[in-house]
């Protein structure tokens, strides 16, 4: 401990200072987002998903969180196009779930 006019300092060494294994999700997974366009949407949106694989199942819930559009993602198909016709105008959440997790989006439809 050393003090000059008034002000102290302290200054400390650590020895064997053991460092360990930070635990979380690697690059890819932590990068994942799913992509929701155009957005606003009038009729019609698009998700995208980069990596993801397997079967999923993409909700579109409305402000009160009830269900108001579901469809079964198929990674072999890519892209998922989503029929927005009959919705109420405002912002909804989109929620795919699937065995890599869960993903969400927010869409506003006008």
């Amino acid at each position: 401990l050393i003090s000059v006019d008034g002000s102290t300092f302290t200054d400390a060494a650590y020895e064997g200072l053991r460092s360990g294994t930070v635990l979380g999700l690697p690059e890819t997974h932590a990068a994942r987002q799913l992509q929701v366009y155009p957005n606003p949407a009038h009729d019609q949106a698009t998700l995208r998903v980069d990596g993801w694989q397997g079967r999923a199942q993409v909700q579109v819930l409305d402000a009160s969180g009830r269900v108001v559009r579901e469809h079964t993602w198929n990674d072999a198909q890519g892209l998922v196009n989503l029929d927005l016709r009959g919705l109420a105008p405002g912002l909804h959440a989109v929620v795919l779930r699937g065995a890599q997790g869960v993903l969400t989006a927010r869409l506003l439809v006008e």
